[in-house]
């Protein structure tokens, strides 16, 4: 099965699909999903925050994107599937 984006595979589990892959970030906040295969860590993907040239520099833009590599980075080890312990 094909689904354009992980709410609905989850929606799809949860009705009794089977199983799925699914980001860790949004799977790992189910308690009632089990995984099955550990993540790779050879998945070669990368994440990019594209701006058009001219505003890149603005204040607003800069303040978006500040606060997104921020959020981001401090979250990475929840986005690569690495769960930290409680």
């Amino acid at each position: 099965m094909h689904h354009a984006s992980a709410m609905g595979m989850m929606s799809a589990i949860r009705s009794g699909l089977g199983i799925a892959v699914l980001p860790c970030v949004v799977a790992d906040g189910e308690p009632d999903l089990i995984q099955c295969v550990p993540p790779r860590d050879d998945h070669g993907r990368s994440m990019w925050l594209v701006t058009h040239e001219r505003v890149r520099r603005s204040p607003r833009v800069r303040a978006v994107i500040d606060f997104l590599y921020n959020r981001i980075s401090r979250r990475m080890r929840e986005l690569e599937g690495k769960r930290v312990a409680a």
